[in-house]
């Protein structure tokens, strides 16, 4: 194995690599869970008609079970980034891995998390109003339209996250090498489905929930593994 290995007595170490895996097993769970408090399994999508759209935030409440399932996704994308991080500085000390990739594996991931923090603002910000005054149909469209698009630009940051980061387990091994190529082959279908159908745009993203989730798993059942970052 490439990875230089920390003494097994290097406690703080092992514990690091343990958060870091709970933060990957964390994400899609609090990610997924958010959809139920939040309203958003029933939100029209950019092909919703206009009436539809403005009735779904007229019919929306800003409270604090809204609050808390937007704290929830905001909280899962955070801990991705202390996920990908620890991976990120694995890559960066292994000997077939490279500096410039894991600097790029961890800014593709920043970049994708500013745009999944873009389309919660928007969203939020159009439920807020809803329950505050309310907005013409001219601003909950684009509020809608706004958030849509930054969902499409995660979804670009997506696919170049699985190539970076599937690229590297495969070149690395750091985690099995069929994970790797999974994640490339999600990459290549993120984008392909940028161009299809609302329902495969989500079914493509929410593939990279599962390998994230595998990889988290992994680690935290192998700590001695991955303690040399």
């Amino acid at each position: 194995m490439a990875v230089s290995v920390a003494p097994h007595g290097d406690l703080r170490s092992s514990r690091g690599v343990r958060i870091a895996a709970v933060c990957g097993i964390l994400w899609p769970l609090l990610a997924i869970g958010r959809l139920f408090l939040t309203g958003e399994l029933d939100r029209p999508d950019w092909t919703g008609t206009t009436s539809n759209i403005v009735a779904f935030y007229e019919s929306s409440t800003f409270d604090a079970v809204f609050l808390a399932g937007v704290g929830m996704v905001a909280l899962a994308y955070l801990l991705l980034l202390v996920f990908v991080s620890k991976v990120s500085a694995l890559v960066e000390i292994d000997k077939e891995g490279a500096p410039w990739l894991a600097k790029s594996i961890l800014a593709v991931a920043v970049v994708g998390v500013g745009f999944t923090m873009g389309y919660l603002a928007t969203f939020t910000a159009a439920v807020f109003w809803a329950s505050h005054g309310g907005l013409g149909v001219d601003g909950y469209l684009a509020l809608h339209g706004l958030s849509y698009a930054s969902y499409g630009l995660a979804l670009v940051s997506d696919l170049l996250l699985g190539v970076v980061l599937g690229g590297a387990i495969v070149t690395t091994r750091l985690f099995p090498p069929w994970l790797g190529w999974a994640m490339i082959l999600t990459g290549v279908a993120e984008g392909i489905a940028w161009f299809m159908t609302p329902d495969i745009w989500n079914a493509a993203s929410g593939l990279p929930y599962l390998w994230v989730l595998i990889a988290a798993v992994v680690m935290l059942t192998r700590p001695e593994k991955y303690t040399g970052a």
